[in-house]
């Protein structure tokens, strides 16, 4: 019952944003016309509310141009999703967006360079354990109890992704990249679980492996509904297959701290300052930042969260934009799973029969324990053994991450060894078609009362590298050429998301 009020809800949803998408076009085709390009380079005087990597990148592209940028921070520093911790042992490391796929990054990595910061390749294995049969699937390891479990299961995996993978191809070049996007692709349209149902994919292979592995990148374990054209791209950064260990890139000896200090050299940056209000005057000539006569801007680009927008606006704005981002849903709206994370290093988490090999060799371990049927997932991210800036030393102790919305896993911890709380609220939106046609929409509202948008919720899905892009999308219809034009193929992602946002 639960899945078909499930289901029904989805199809209304879907409903939803179709009549909404179809309001939107007649409403613009009578009312909304283009900007002007003065109207578009008029006011040099730009604040950014968010200080992650989309607001830094859009801080980033109009400095070079020559705007006077501010950027506004809730947090004590700059990062957004991108956090950092020191340990006891003195070294500094990533807790969270600490490696991307090199492949499918590209301005990421131009920015990188451009900031001299230096980049090494890892290998990141995954193990699990189904903890009621304790048995185990791990890369790199072919005679688990699971891989013999799951052997049909596996290859039916394979000739779905192959097969979408071949159908994607029809719509878009052979380049890869994460922003290849068409309406005509059937399989936008084809959730997740869905398409398990459909290729007889057993709910025990989906609930162990597929949602264990990808919910450590989505910070959610509930994956219905992502559209299932991107499985090809999942699978191609994050395999579910035991011969396949996913590679990614990483710093050096660096962290993000390091990439947000660099790319904002010289810029007005408030930290521990909210945006609780922001006031529009009658003719649209200023913006007033939390009622200050003295904070006022000629544009202002919203790089944060859904929720926090709308609360800084108070209603000063469309119907639409409101509506918009009132229906924005996010992974911590119906889980918990991965809201707090525990820092730590007890290495008691891990099975003792693995223990000295996952400490020493995997980035995950995930303990699935199922409770009449429904599976919970307790996920330990273990970063002392692949992090370049601890790998290196004697003697350390583990550095682990814990995950579980199970408070009692998270209690059982030894509280000596615990150093820190990770929270995630607000991390990322929900991969759902739904989520995908909201940031399309949001075309008709950029630029509306000289206010823009980007970050996650503004673009097809969830990254570092999707973010930043956008930031820089935003820029550049304010008068910021785009940053890295000597890179083609990092150009023609900006491209494909500037037609994929509507801001050509």
């Amino acid at each position: 019952m639960h899945n078909i009020g499930s289901w029904f809800s989805y199809f209304l949803s879907f409903l939803w944003i179709l009549t909404l998408t179809l309001i939107t076009i007649v409403k613009s085709f009578f009312s909304i016309s283009k900007q002007s390009s003065n109207e578009v380079h008029r006011g040099r005087r730009i604040v950014v509310v968010g200080g992650g990597i989309a607001g830094c990148g859009a801080a980033y592209a109009l400095h070079k141009a020559g705007f006077d940028v501010t950027i506004y921070e809730t947090s004590e520093k700059l990062g957004g999703n991108a956090k950092t911790h020191k340990w006891n042992d003195g070294i500094t490391t990533g807790l969270s967006v600490l490696a991307w796929p090199a492949t499918y990054f590209r301005n990421y990595i131009h920015l990188l360079h451009e900031l001299d910061i230096q980049t090494t390749t890892v290998k990141l294995p995954f193990m699990i354990r189904d903890n009621n049969q304790q048995h185990y699937y791990a890369h790199d390891m072919d005679n688990t109890e699971l891989v013999k479990i799951f052997k049909n299961d596996l290859k039916r995996w394979d000739k779905i992704i192959n097969m979408i993978r071949k159908y994607t191809n029809i719509y878009c070049n052979s380049e890869l990249s994460m922003y290849h996007m068409s309406y005509f692709n059937v399989f936008n349209y084809i959730p997740l679980k869905l398409l398990c149902f459909l290729f007889n994919i057993s709910d025990r292979f989906y609930s162990t492996i597929i949602v264990s592995v990808y919910s450590s990148s989505f910070l959610t374990t509930n994956l219905r509904y992502i559209p299932s054209s991107i499985l090809p791209l999942i699978d191609d950064l994050i395999s579910v297959q035991y011969n396949r260990t996913p590679t990614m890139d990483t710093w050096m000896m660096s962290t993000s701290d390091d990439v947000f200090q660099r790319m904002t050299k010289n810029i007005q940056v408030n930290t521990l300052t909210p945006v609780t209000s922001v006031y529009i005057n009658e003719n649209n000539s200023h913006i007033y930042i939390n009622n200050d006569p003295k904070c006022y801007y000629d544009r202002i680009i919203f790089a944060c969260d859904a929720e926090s927008t709308l609360k800084a606006l108070n209603k000063q704005t469309s119907l639409l934009l409101q509506t918009l981002l009132k229906n924005i849903t996010y992974t911590d709206d119906d889980d918990i799973s991965f809201i707090k994370g525990i820092v730590h290093s007890d290495a008691n988490v891990l099975p003792e029969q693995y223990k000295s090999l996952l400490v020493s060799k995997y980035s995950n371990f995930i303990d699935v324990r199922y409770d009449h049927h429904y599976p919970i997932y307790h996920n330990t991210f273990i970063l002392s053994s692949w992090v370049p800036a601890a790998k290196d030393h004697v003697n350390l102790k583990p550095m682990l991450v814990t995950y579980s919305s199970d408070q009692s896993i998270l209690s059982s911890i030894n509280p000596n060894l615990i150093e820190g709380t990770i929270y995630n609220r607000r991390a990322h939106p929900y991969l759902t078609l739904r989520n995908m046609l909201i940031s399309m929409l949001l075309r008709f509202v950029q630029g509306k009362q000289r206010m823009y948008f980007c970050g996650s919720y503004c673009t097809p899905g969830n990254g570092h590298d999707l973010s930043l892009l956008s930031g820089f999308v935003v820029a550049h219809v304010i008068g910021a050429p785009y940053p890295f034009e000597i890179n083609s193929s990092a150009k023609r992602d900006f491209l494909r998301l500037q037609r994929i946002m509507g801001l050509e």
